[in-house]
């Protein structure tokens, strides 16, 4: 009914079924693998009302739930991460493409040191109500989307910093300035292109008083 993929390995056929609903495959040389591509071989659809979820465990841990599988979404592929220790976390994409980002904490990141012994990673698929599957889905993706709220910010300069301080830090003035600056720097830059010199008309005058009124007008779209 299953099949796994490991990125850059053959197809796994060594589903084990361990429960009425619940099945496994062994993934071997776990610490080396960067994606997982769970599907439905299609020779047994899901029956009416049911979909499955798509989990992983590591040795010595809790089971991580990484996604799901439906007649609708019958494939999916999980990215792993590398970080440090045995624990995962999982991101349920919720584009088409169905691709889903899971962080995996281990020693090595593609290779296992010979004096190190491969571990073995389980892959557990549960069937379920249609229902149950869609609310665990819907934590991870609560999860996943407060973990992201909560990264720090990329920008040099927050963009919350420059619009709560703008008004009370840049003086008109200084942004009238700027703007003269700017334009004589763009209308030498075109003019030089140009065959006789044409002189600054009022494009440029106009652009420096609306910027001498309204500070933020460089900086609205």
């Amino acid at each position: 009914m299953f099949g796994c993929i490991v990125a850059g390995r053959l197809v796994q056929t060594n589903l084990q079924q361990v429960d009425v609903n619940k099945f496994t495959f062994q993934l071997d040389d776990a610490e080396a693998i960067n994606h997982i591509v769970v599907f439905l071989l299609g020779t047994m659809p899901f029956q009416q009302g049911s979909a499955a979820t798509v989990h992983l465990l590591w040795p010595n841990k809790t089971w991580q739930l990484l996604g799901m599988l439906s007649n609708e979404k019958a494939s999916a592929i999980f990215r792993l991460k590398t970080n440090g220790s045995k624990s995962t976390t999982a991101q349920q994409s919720t584009t088409g493409a169905s691709i889903s980002d899971m962080s995996m904490d281990s020693s090595s990141s593609t290779t296992t040191s010979a004096s190190t012994t491969p571990i073995t990673a389980t892959l557990g698929i549960s069937i379920e109500p249609i229902d149950v599957v869609m609310s665990q889905i819907a934590t991870l993706a609560s999860s996943s989307s407060s973990s992201s709220s909560t990264a720090p910010s990329k920008a040099l300069v927050p963009l919350s910093s420059i619009n709560n301080n703008s008004a009370t830090t840049v003086s008109p003035d200084s942004v009238a300035a700027i703007a003269q600056k700017v334009m004589s720097h763009l209308y030498n830059h075109v003019t030089s292109f140009a065959t006789a010199v044409v002189p600054q008309g009022s494009t440029v005058l106009n652009v420096v008083r609306k910027a001498k009124a309204d500070p933020m007008f460089l900086t609205r779209e």
